[in-house]
């Protein structure tokens, strides 16, 4: 898998992408704190972060936590049945499995 580089600019469309209240995961982060910190936070970190992983692919493993949480379909919940389940996943996570697909 050796070769590809990311453009910060590649990187940053995905992520600004991703509604701001979504994708909180394990690591507690939403879009919304990489997306006001791009500058902080992008080159230094998202970038490293994501070409890391596509070098070696078994890195992953440091974004791959997901959290499932039970969401109520309804005001009156009497059984599991009333529940729906929600994946949350880490934000930089999403962000590598987008920008590897395209």
């Amino acid at each position: 898998m050796l070769g590809k580089e990311f453009t910060l600019h590649e990187i940053a469309r995905i992520m600004f992408r991703i509604g701001t209240l979504k994708a909180l995961g394990l690591d507690g982060f939403q879009a919304a704190f990489y997306q006001s910190q791009w500058s902080v936070v992008g080159a230094f970190l998202v970038l490293k972060l994501i070409q890391g992983i596509y070098d070696d692919p078994s890195k992953v493993v440091v974004v791959n936590g997901t959290l499932i949480s039970l969401i109520p379909k309804t005001n009156i919940v009497q059984h599991i049945k009333f529940f729906r389940p929600i994946s949350l996943c880490f934000v930089t996570y999403k962000v590598v499995t987008k920008i590897f697909v395209e």
